[in-house]
Parts: C-alpha cells; structure tokens; sequence
C-alpha cells in the first residue's frame, strides 16, 4: 500500500482531489485483499482522528469512488465499518448547507424556472385566448 497517495489525496487544503489518485486507489485495491483491509483501515483512521470537515469529505469521496471502481473486497470492508462512516458522513458544517442551498437554487433557476415559467405562460395564454373580452 502506498500511503503517500492517500496522504495526497486526503490533504487539509481546498485544493480536489485528483482524478488520477481516485484511480491509483482503486488499482491499490486490486492487489490484494490485504491491501483493501489496509486502505480501508487507513481511511478510517484519518476519518477518525481529524477534525477538519475537508479531510472529512475527501475520505468520503475516496471510499464512495473507490467502493464503485476498485475491488469488491473494498466495498465489503466498508459495509464492516459502515458504523464508523456513518457517524462522520452526518458532520457537515453550516458552510455545506449553504452551498447546498445555492446549488438548489441555483439548479431550480437554470433548469426548472423557464419550464415552469413557460408552462404558466402557456396556461394564461389558453385562458385568455378563451376568454370573451
């Protein structure tokens, strides 16, 4: 295991993870089932033993990438420590709630807003049209 991708990967700065680290993760896991024991071991931990919500969610990001793309052997792991993930995936701080709160906004504006707006044009445009003025 080559713990100087996972400590790369899992960096306290604002900086995303690389697309390649999420790769070289998953082709770790495909070594051995050692190698899973040992990456999930080591998420874990971090996981665990921080405090920064940024470290928190690049943990996050790593299992959920590496569950889907790396051996299966990891995933099964991760269903043994689900308690443990799950007690750190619930810690978000007010900084993610309001950038949750932007992105729906913003996705109803972009995407939902015209359609809706122009299905009630449409509407009033029906209504009126039939109307005896």
């Amino acid at each position: 295991m080559d713990k100087s991708v996972l400590q790369k990967a899992t960096l306290d700065n604002d900086e995303p993870c690389a697309a390649w680290m999420f790769k070289a993760i998953a082709n770790m896991t495909k070594t051995s089932p050692k190698s899973c024991e040992d990456i999930v071991q080591w998420l874990v931990t971090r996981l665990n033993s921080t405090k920064s919500p940024t470290v928190k969610k690049k943990c996050l990001n790593i299992i959920r990438s590496v569950a889907t793309h790396g051996d299966p052997e990891f995933a099964r792991q991760i269903i043994r420590q689900s308690e443990e993930i799950k007690k750190n995936a619930s810690t978000y701080t007010r900084f993610d709630y309001v950038l949750l709160c932007l992105l729906c906004v913003s996705h109803f504006l972009f995407f939902l807003a015209p359609k809706f707006v122009y299905s009630f044009l449409c509407a009033g445009f029906k209504i009126f049209s039939k109307s005896n003025f």
